[in-house]
């Protein structure tokens, strides 16, 4: 986002923002005093963590296309700048993305936002899937360990699960967080961008008092101690078949095998989100364990990973388990779970979103799930419900008790 994206005339009465060119200073009409604008990043950051404050004055044109009001004229009209969002989508969008089978109703230009997110993110995380990063993973490890050497996750293998599954897990919760609130933010400010825009929730604090913070917190720690006990395990015992070199795999058709198998860790992942999800609305899991997630209605960002511990271990069992049968690049790895998480936090937040990506059903497609509980298991891709006769059928009644099993 930038300042010029970002108006401040709704944060406050009084208050009014103008763009000096190259003064890089706003006017503030309380109290007639100048002070210094922030930068475009820190002004995001700053209102990230606020929940309750509009921040972007945009609409939808005619054709449902995002205008920004940014830069509106005094007759109302406004120079056609597109913004990340718009203050609601197009009457129906709702309607039409459900009887369109979750699919793209909105023009192309509104699902650049998410793929450009998922772009960043990801290329950010591809450091680490590179020696350079591995080194700097493997430092931060050896600096918690207190240099002990090379050999030190060989020689302390307990020692060294404890230290990766600390560092993994800060970090973790570092980066989950702001994006989580982002999305929460959007919740609270847009009511025209909700799945369910006569619903509400007031979950909007970030404390430890809301219950799907402390299951994100935790949960993210059991990931990230699985996480340490795959890698440590591979370094002591050989376990699993995560590789580092590109060329270790394929021979002469190394880069094709690393796209071969990256395609099928994502469509494995996927399968095992749709068979895991749906054994998790069996009658006895769902009341003794799955439903602990079904509880937030409506769905939150932070409900992404508000799940029961066994929920996750499920869930994650799965993933993991494909890292001991076929021979994969980190890189791989990095990048299949990072559009997961990505999407999962997406599908949670109750806002509505579309991809670029053909493959990438709206996020109605879950958000549906949590409305009417006992269809629409898959993650990504709706194959496996309309194979599995699970997808949602709009003359079929839903309710909790109604199981498909």
């Amino acid at each position: 986002l930038t300042s010029r994206h970002i108006t401040s005339q709704r944060m406050g009465k009084g208050m009014q923002s103008k763009d000096q060119e190259g003064g890089g200073r706003t006017t503030m009409a309380e109290g007639g005093s100048n002070k210094p604008r922030m930068s475009g990043l820190a002004t995001y950051w700053a209102t990230l963590l606020d929940c309750t404050t509009p921040t972007m004055s945009v609409s939808v044109d005619s054709k449902g296309s995002m205008v920004s009001n940014a830069n509106a004229n005094a007759d109302g009209s406004t120079n056609g700048e597109s913004s990340l969002y718009a203050d609601k989508h197009p009457d129906g969008t709702i309607e039409k993305s459900r009887a369109n089978g979750y699919q793209s109703v909105l023009p192309l230009e509104n699902k650049w936002s998410p793929i450009i997110q998922t772009m960043v993110l990801g290329a950010g995380l591809s450091f680490f899937a590179t020696p350079q990063g591995v080194w700097c993973i493997l430092w931060i490890v050896d600096f918690c360990s207190g240099f002990r050497g090379s050999d030190f996750a060989t020689d302390s293998p307990v020692l060294a699960v404890l230290i990766g599954t600390v560092v993994t897990a800060t970090s973790s919760i570092a980066t989950f967080i702001p994006f989580a609130r982002h999305h929460d933010s959007l919740y609270a400010k847009y009511k025209g961008l909700r799945c369910q825009p006569t619903k509400t929730h007031n979950n909007l604090l970030l404390t430890l008092k809301r219950t799907e913070v402390r299951q994100t917190v935790s949960n993210l720690t059991i990931a990230a101690f699985l996480s340490a006990c795959v890698v440590v395990s591979k370094v002591k015992f050989g376990y699993s078949k995560i590789y580092t070199d590109v060329r270790e795999y394929g021979g002469d058709y190394c880069f094709l095998y690393l796209l071969a198998s990256t395609v099928a860790y994502f469509v494995w992942i996927d399968l095992w989100a749709y068979v895991g999800h749906r054994a998790l609305h069996l009658p006895f899991l769902y009341k003794t364990v799955h439903k602990y997630h079904h509880k937030y209605q409506p769905t939150t960002a932070f409900a992404a990973l508000g799940l029961h511990p066994v929920d996750m271990l499920i869930i994650q069992g799965g993933v993991y388990t494909m890292l001991y049968v076929m021979p994969m690049h980190v890189g791989c790895i990095a990048l299949n779970l990072l559009y997961v998480h990505y999407h999962n936090v997406i599908d949670h937040s109750g806002i509505y979103h579309e991809s670029a990506l053909p493959w990438q059903p709206s996020s109605l497609y879950h958000d549906d799930h949590h409305k009417l509980f006992h269809l629409n298991y898959g993650q990504t891709l709706t194959i496996w419900d309309k194979w599995g006769k699970t997808f949602y059928k709009d003359k079929k009644k839903y309710d909790e008790n109604s199981f498909s099993w």
